[in-house]
């Protein structure tokens, strides 16, 4: 299950003082009100999600609304003649607002907020001029842009001169897409940012002769390499809300539709790419493989999401497995199965090692096509057995 972010307080300020008051009593009209939100955050996948024109009633019921709410939030947002896409369209641009709509209060915000990122809404993940970020190297990235100083960001990431002056001059800086609009800061610029972010903003590395620092320990399984880490993070062990959510520095793990899951420590949760192009031969038993190492977590997994780029003509003429490190293969994407989405959720084996390394095989099963994988990243919620 996708992590969470703390939902900020905004979500929940309700103005019902000292009167008792039902979710079709809370909030006000304040559909001329917009906020600013910054990218990737919970606001910002809510109104994301909410606002996304392929979002039905039926999608929003299923993130947690009533059928009632589910109806009014569409009826909202596509205005008054009852038609999407016209000049009447009313999309939410505040959390008051979506809290006005009749049936919706805190508890619903709460559920669709993790349910819209649960479905990519609103993340920085992504790729900028070419460059991929997973969602922690775009958080440490918006850090080392908003703080470092003009020598660190020309000598120490070595950036071009004047693409370091003009991120300085632009701050703050809210968002990878604030980011990339800087005059300067292209692929070259953002790929040294990113490595340089990895380098000096990531946990540190830690091995059998490189011990962590004082308060920290080495977590890292099965590899030689490890990340130093605090564990001792408050609420670590507890269930999840309903709504999927934890508090700060946790990740909800292990969620099912029958188990709320548990919470833990957000460095337990981490995505582990690999961008090297591979050749995909013509089937019907042409294969490729993509590996990832995944070290510095948890001993075993709880969820993973596979994530590809893969040029191909026929999609469903593909079928892609998932082999772990002890050896276990399991199926990501059944052939026939159709155009691959953005993300995929699978069921990997709870109590194998989730430290070494993981192997995507692509098998083409069919003649007359021949395809490119362009990037594979596997992110991994995991836990101690």
């Amino acid at each position: 299950m996708v992590a969470l972010r703390w939902l900020s307080a905004a979500l929940f300020l309700v103005p019902c003082f000292a009167f008792a008051c039902s979710e079709d009593d809370l909030g006000s009209d304040t559909s001329s009100q917009t906020e600013l939100v910054a990218e990737g955050s919970p606001e910002a996948a809510l109104f994301a999600f909410l606002n996304d024109p392929l979002v039905d009633a039926a999608a929003i019921k299923a993130g947690g609304a009533t059928t009632k709410a589910a109806s009014a939030l569409v009826a909202h947002r596509i205005g008054a003649d009852g038609v999407a896409a016209t000049q009447d369209d009313d999309r939410f641009g505040s959390v008051a607002e979506v809290d006005g709509v009749p049936g919706v209060g805190p508890a619903t915000i709460e559920k669709l907020a993790f349910r819209a990122i649960e479905l990519g809404y609103g993340s920085m993940r992504g790729e900028y001029y070419g460059v991929y970020f997973t969602e922690k190297q775009a958080e440490r990235v918006i850090d080392l842009v908003n703080e470092a100083s003009l020598g660190e960001l020309d000598v120490d990431a070595s950036l071009d001169k004047r693409a370091a002056e003009n991120i300085i001059a632009a701050r703050p800086i809210g968002s990878m897409s604030d980011l990339a609009a800087i005059s300067r800061v292209k692929s070259t610029a953002l790929r040294l940012l990113r490595d340089h972010a990895d380098q000096t903003r990531s946990a540190p590395i830690c091995d059998v002769g490189q011990p962590c620092p004082a308060g920290l320990w080495c977590t890292g399984g099965s590899t030689t390499l490890g990340r130093c880490v605090n564990n001792n993070v408050e609420g670590k062990g507890d269930p999840c809300s309903e709504a999927g959510t934890c508090g700060p520095d946790l990740v909800c793990g292990g969620r099912t539709d029958d188990f709320v899951g548990i919470c833990v420590p957000a460095w337990m949760q981490d995505e582990f790419v690999s961008e090297t192009t591979a050749s995909i031969p013509d089937g019907p038993n042409g294969s490729t493989g993509e590996e990832v190492l995944v070290f510095g977590m948890a001993t075993v997994p709880t969820d993973a999401f596979v994530r590809v780029v893969i040029d191909h003509e026929r999609p469903a003429d593909l079928e892609l497995t998932l082999t772990n490190p002890a050896g276990t293969t399991v199926m990501v994407w059944p052939r026939g199965s159709g155009a691959l989405p953005d993300s995929i959720p699978v069921g990997v084996p709870g109590d194998e090692s989730a430290n070494g390394s993981w192997l995507l095989t692509i098998l083409d099963t069919k003649t007359g096509i021949v395809g490119t994988s362009r990037r594979f990243s596997l992110e991994l919620i995991t836990r101690f057995d």
